[in-house]
């Protein structure tokens, strides 16, 4: 059974991945000072955090976040997403969009997901870190324990 990734690792893989994009299209990797910069949070900790010698509070990540013009918790998700993947509002519009749906509205993308999941490349690792979300989804939409 593979070990659950913590929060702070998932923080710190995607911030690193965020980062290694950043540079791959730009050519410049952000410093550590730039992501810092008016922000309420020091080069040093955001340095700190990248080693894995700290964790930081969640107003912290909110800060870090914001040098990317992302919302705190897209930082947070698990599993290895495709850093473009995060830098785009694609996940903000499939959240906003699941949450604002009606019940079958939402049971539709929760389909449309477990399909596409299945198809995708690689697709038995993906899967396998959603079955548990998905079968408790489906517990508590037809009320079976």
């Amino acid at each position: 059974m593979k070990k659950k990734e913590t929060s702070a690792d998932a923080l710190i893989r995607n911030l690193e991945s965020i980062i290694e994009y950043i540079e791959s299209v730009t050519g410049n990797e952000p410093s550590n000072r730039e992501i810092a910069k008016g922000r309420d949070i020091s080069d040093r900790m955001i340095g700190k955090i990248r080693k894995r010698e700290s964790i930081p509070t969640i107003d912290k990540v909110d800060e870090i976040a914001k040098f990317f013009r992302l919302p705190a918790w897209v930082l947070l998700l698990p599993s290895k997403i495709q850093p473009s993947l995060i830098m785009s509002s694609d996940l903000d519009i499939l959240i906003s969009s699941y949450i604002s749906a009606d019940e079958p509205g939402r049971k539709q993308i929760l389909d449309t997901a477990k399909h596409e999941a299945s198809r995708a490349n690689g697709a038995e690792d993906n899967l396998e870190d959603y079955k548990e979300i998905f079968k408790e989804e489906d517990e508590s939409s037809t009320g079976d324990p």
